[in-house]
């Protein structure tokens, strides 16, 4: 276990803090298909975060992979981004919350 898998921080916000589980879900899988740990960030999986940090759903994140990235098989990105068995409407928390209020 890492530090970064402390999420009840009292000194980072809400959104902070599901920003740091979509990052640390992702270095997760990063260890799991053995990667070393100063590899170059897949480009669509640093996307895949942005745009889930942005309020996109799940789904809608699967799609521009796709288009801006030519990712026909997003599925391992939107597990480690949006978490693994996440529903197609499934965004981040604290993310969806900010985007029903815009």
């Amino acid at each position: 276990m890492t530090g970064f898998q402390r999420f009840d921080r009292p000194d980072l916000t809400p959104r902070a803090r599901e920003i740091l589980a979509a990052v640390e879900r992702a270095a997760a899988e990063r260890r799991r298909q053995g990667l070393p740990p100063g590899a170059r960030i897949d480009p669509a999986l640093l996307r895949a975060v942005e745009l889930a940090v942005a309020g996109l759903e799940r789904e809608q994140v699967a799609g521009r992979l796709l288009a801006e990235h030519g990712v026909r098989d997003p599925g391992p990105l939107l597990d480690a981004v949006f978490g693994a068995g996440s529903a197609p409407s499934d965004r981040l928390r604290r993310a969806a919350r900010h985007a029903d209020q815009g």
